[in-house]
């Protein structure tokens, strides 16, 4: 059935060149011609030999979140970027096994002995399998756990593209790995969905563009899957796990409204954000998403969302996406892929490469961050994230955490760390680990088990303005352990012992401080402060990230209203604050340098 299918899609679409050698080039929206092809080949899909499992899983589904341990990743060796891919692999296998597939194995591994300088082929697996295209993160299946931590198995949607080979390929994975695999295909549960518009916590939230809702409600252009939010968010549920899903609004200026293209979760808390100049390209948008966020969801750990903004740079000619921008290419650094301890981050060897990778390496200590030059398939609308797909371990020993967060210092109340710890085989010990500088040995405290699965332990209070670097480490009944963060003790989560705060209403009623102006901020910029009495401050100028940038003033701040000056002229368009550190409170103003 399949071959007689996948003729009849050839000889309809033969200008397409849809076989496995001649269409790498097939960029991740609609290649001419795909669009009108797409209702009869959704129609046909369900009547194709399964290859997997079609009815809803009858245990609890978790969804894998990328941070989370893996044995491998899988990427298709194509004609596109081969240089692009064989880096890839070369920095993935130093972590994991790399699953390449390929139409001709043979082939793969000559060139890549003999055009890209390996000089074996340890941990990587080549397997015959025939794509259409290399956008793997779109048809890849989805590694998910079943109770949580037992089972891993794959769960796959349709492709949203008419590519049988590129719908079919994980059918190849899920075999060679003898990993069972789900497909959201038959009716009532048909889900066309793709993965670079999908990202979850590894806790039952994810994150889609509602380009999910247009493609499988009654407007969708190929005349089936009909379904409700409500109906998506069962189907979700009942095969992911996914309880809290987190629609926003797409972007006008990414054609294939993926959100990898734009976002990343880097923890369960904490969302990596492109940035642009104000009123610039999809700047706009993004930020409203990002407010309707924080207006809207918290964590699953019942916190706000931390985000940190990475400055998306304009392609070589100057351009931003978009028409009225001069539609340049759509550059991205938070298209990356994490590989346990190491994280593939997309470079553009431009100005803008070195504050990137710094803000990743900034938000994630101790992960081997690696730049890899995607100028050649960013033209093609995606990176590294985009041909790529991850593959978790078969027993993980999952530790979630919500992170501390500063703190402002309260005389002997201690700094409790809880977290929820799981592995198949049951935890036999789980031990805290914290120091109070980065040149100094960690202290070991045991953590106690509380109540289902959760266990907890305090670090003693500390001074005020003293940072607590820490990290959590559990060992497994069968013997196995893990860190979290996954390369501590060099990786680590870090938090501040703020000043007390005495008197905040008081000091209020003597400081008195205006908004920045002007705002977006020029060359001479300033702060208004009217003060009643004499008090000591320290005014600075802080990143996204809460680095200092600039340093306007640290003294008395004088009684009267008083303008404190600042040279914006030399900061990098994006957001910042001006940051008031009084000895009895701390003032922001936020500000937008274009």
């Amino acid at each position: 059935m399949k071959n007689t299918y996948l003729l009849l899609i050839l000889l309809h679409i033969g200008f397409l060149h849809l076989d496995a050698q001649e269409t790498k080039h097939l960029p991740k929206g609609f290649a001419e011609g795909e669009k009108a092809l797409m209702p009869t080949y959704l129609l046909d899909r369900s009547a194709m030999d399964a290859c997997a499992l079609t009815e809803t899983p009858n245990v609890p589904i978790r969804s894998m979140a990328e941070w989370e341990e893996l044995q491998s990743i899988a990427v298709t060796w194509d004609n596109l970027d081969y240089q692009l891919v064989a880096d890839i692999i070369r920095y993935a296998r130093e972590e994991v096994e790399v699953v390449v597939l390929a139409q001709n194995p043979s082939t793969a591994q000559n060139q890549l002995l003999n055009n890209y300088g390996f000089e074996n082929l340890d941990n990587i697996r080549l397997v015959q399998a025939p794509t259409n295209s290399i956008w793997m993160r779109d048809y890849g299946a989805n590694p998910c756990y079943l109770n949580d931590v037992d089972s891993l198995v794959f769960v796959d949607w349709i492709y949203n593209r008419p590519r049988p080979l590129d719908d079919d390929a994980y059918c190849i994975v899920a075999e060679e790995m003898n990993i069972p695999m789900y497909q959201t295909v038959e009716q009532p549960n048909d889900l066309v969905h793709t993965g670079g518009n999908f990202m979850a916590d590894g806790l039952g939230i994810a994150f889609s563009s509602n380009l999910l809702e247009d493609e499988n409600d009654d407007t969708n252009q190929w005349g089936m899957s009909d379904h409700t939010t409500e109906e998506i968010e069962e189907i979700m549920y009942n095969f992911m796990g996914i309880s809290d899903y987190v629609l926003m609004e797409k972007l006008p200026y990414d054609g294939i409204s993926h959100i990898d293209m734009h976002m990343k979760l880097l923890d369960e808390e904490t969302l990596l954000i492109a940035a642009y100049p104000q009123d610039v390209s999809d700047g706009p948008q993004i930020e409203a998403n990002i407010e309707f966020i924080k207006q809207n969801f918290k964590t699953a750990f019942g916190t706000d969302y931390r985000i940190v903004r990475i400055d998306s740079p304009p392609d070589a000619q100057g351009d931003y996406p978009g028409w009225p921008f001069g539609n340049g290419d759509y550059l991205t650094y938070t298209n990356a892929l994490f590989v346990n301890k190491t994280v593939l981050v997309p470079i553009y060897l431009n100005d803008e490469d070195d504050k990137a990778l710094a803000i990743w390496r900034e938000a994630l200590p101790g992960y081997n961050i690696q730049g890899l030059d995607c100028r050649n398939i960013i033209r093609y609308g995606g990176a590294i994230h985009c041909i790529t797909k991850e593959i978790g371990v078969a027993d993980p020993l999952l530790i979630t955490h919500p992170q501390l967060r500063d703190v402002e210092y309260k005389a002997g109340v201690n700094h409790e760390v809880k977290a929820n710890i799981k592995h198949r085989s049951g935890i036999s010990e789980a031990i805290l680990h914290y120091k109070t500088t980065l040149s100094g040995n960690y202290t070991a405290i045991a953590m106690n088990p509380t109540d289902q699965d959760n266990w907890s332990a305090a670090i003693p209070n500390q001074p005020a303005q003293t940072t607590i670097y820490y990290y959590i480490e559990a060992t497994a009944n069968s013997g196995k352990t893990q860190n979290r963060p996954m390369p501590a003790p060099v990786g680590y989560f870090k938090f501040k012992i703020l000043d007390e705060v005495v008197s905040v209403q008081n000091i209020e009623d003597q400081l008195l401080i205006g908004e920045v102006f002007p705002n977006p901020a020029r060359a001479l910029t300033y702060i208004p402060i009217e003060n009643q009495e004499n008090i000591s401050a320290n005014i600075s100028i802080i990143d996204a990230l809460g680095q200092e940038v600039i340093s306007v003033f640290k003294g008395q701040l004088v009684q009267g209203k008083y303008n404190y000056f600042f040279d914006a002229s030399k900061l990098p368009s994006g957001t910042y604050f001006v940051k008031i550190i009084s000895t009895n409170m701390i003032v922001t103003k936020k500000f937008i340098k274009q």
